[in-house]
């Protein structure tokens, strides 16, 4: 547990925040600096249930190896994070991504295929058979479901673009985001 002050004084904003994670560690940093901005100094309470912060974002050394948990990366096109990193100081320590990281793979069926990145190279690939390709034009004809019908990921890909594009492509798009 991690105290922004160790005493609560009245009138100061008591705040509790649940995990030690980016998010949580992040949400509690802008509360605070929200409540400098107006002259108020929060109490800011940060519970984790982890020895450590970071949730699942953590750097091991193991054996001379240093072994990066969580995500290797996040998304730099939103301005609110990108201004969270200049804020904490980190800009120099950012790293773009080498380009060939923005070659994907999947595999099934024995082999790995290269996920295509145009809808040309989509139809000229090997990463579905055709039967499925033409399931997945389908999809603009599949009407929406109604607004109060609750649906997991892979049935709106079943529904929407088939069997086979769910199981070849969106379980292991989702499996690799989220290690599922």
């Amino acid at each position: 547990m991690m105290n922004s002050a160790d005493t609560h004084s009245p009138g100061r904003p008591t705040i509790v925040v649940i995990g030690a994670g980016v998010a949580g560690l992040a949400a509690g940093y802008l509360l605070r600096e929200t409540g400098r901005e107006r002259g108020v100094e929060p109490v800011i309470t940060i519970l984790e249930a982890l020895p450590e912060p970071g949730g699942a974002t953590r750097t091991d050394r193991i054996n001379g190896y240093t072994c990066e948990w969580g995500p290797n990366g996040f998304l730099n096109n939103e301005p609110a994070t990108l201004d969270l990193v200049e804020q904490l100081g980190l800009s120099e320590h950012l790293l773009s991504a080498n380009p060939q990281a923005d070659r994907r793979f999947i595999y099934y069926g024995g082999r790995m295929r290269e996920l295509p990145l145009s809808p040309p190279a989509f139809l000229k690939s090997n990463i579905l058979p055709l039967g499925a390709k033409l399931r997945m034009a389908l999809e603009y004809f599949i009407p929406p479901l109604g607004e109060d019908i609750d649906e997991t990921v892979d049935s709106f890909g079943r529904r929407r673009l088939g069997s086979k594009f769910a199981t070849y492509l969106l379980d292991p798009m989702v499996s690799g985001i989220f290690a599922g």
